[in-house]
């Protein structure tokens, strides 16, 4: 049965880009497989092990920066300025697998630390890239991307507090994701924008790119501000999940993927 996912995987990356079965790796550990956004509220980075059991990526915002050394750092490329910043990466353990978070510190702005949880090492990974606040001031926030082998994972955390910034930070965000998801070459690749949009959908009256991939169910208090935007229309059955909430945090996660039904671990 895994060989037969893996083959129809391969065969619907080549038209869409992104195909995730949940609960199965991915056969190449730099796919995307099935994604995940979550606000941890800077709780522990441990905390989200039981994620990462059934989700390749998950988008984190709000990440508490650990104290102890980095396992490592990678190069990642900046827009503006043109250059590279180190980011660390941390490696956790749970149920005898690693996975590993990559960090974008932001205390120069809000504080706000944005995160990317793999399954895969960085290092293998082919592309990291920073996007630069929507405008200047200090609500406004970066955000960061991986590019894995079918396209880029992004991450972000738009600004609060009145939907017309949330708006304009969110919109921003997606042109720019949109003009800087590319191979080392310049060539356009698909990619997924996840993340806290502190703004629910009903609120966007349009996008300058993509496709938005919602669970239709509140994600903070009585708000649906989790959400993503995909690249383009994904395959048939692919749909946002909530999960229940884990950590303490004040966000549930939501899950994408074209399964049937959520994830064990979405399912708590």
């Amino acid at each position: 049965m895994k060989s037969r996912n893996r083959a129809v995987s391969a065969v619907l990356a080549l038209f869409v880009g992104l195909v995730a079965v949940p609960g199965v790796a991915a056969a190449d550990p730099t796919d995307w497989g099935t994604t995940a956004t979550f606000n941890t509220y800077e709780r522990s980075l441990s905390d989200i092990g039981k994620l990462m059991k059934d989700h390749t990526v998950v988008a984190l915002q709000e990440v508490k920066i650990p104290s102890g050394r980095p396992f490592r750092k990678i190069d990642c490329d900046t827009v503006d300025p043109v250059g590279t910043q180190k980011l660390p990466v941390y490696r956790y353990k749970y149920q005898r697998e690693y996975f590993y978070v990559t960090i974008l510190d932001q205390r120069r702005n809000t504080g706000k630390h944005l995160g990317i949880a793999t399954k895969a090492d960085p290092e293998l990974i082919p592309r990291c890239v920073i996007v630069p606040p929507s405008r200047n001031g200090r609500l406004f926030r970066a955000a960061f991307g991986l590019k894995f082998s079918e396209g880029f994972i992004w991450t972000m955390h738009a600004t609060p507090g009145q939907d017309q910034f949330s708006l304009e930070d969110v919109r921003t965000k997606v042109t720019q994701v949109n003009t800087h998801s590319t191979a080392a070459d310049g060539t356009p690749v698909p990619w997924l924008l996840l993340g806290d949009m502190n703004i629910e959908t009903s609120a966007v009256p349009s996008l300058p790119a993509g496709v938005i991939y919602r669970s239709g169910q509140p994600t903070h208090s009585r708000s649906e501000l989790d959400w993503g935007v995909a690249s383009a229309a994904q395959p048939p059955g692919y749909r946002a999940w909530r999960c229940v909430k884990i950590a303490q945090s004040d966000h549930h996660p939501v899950e994408f993927h074209d399964g049937a039904e959520r994830t064990a671990s979405c399912k708590g």
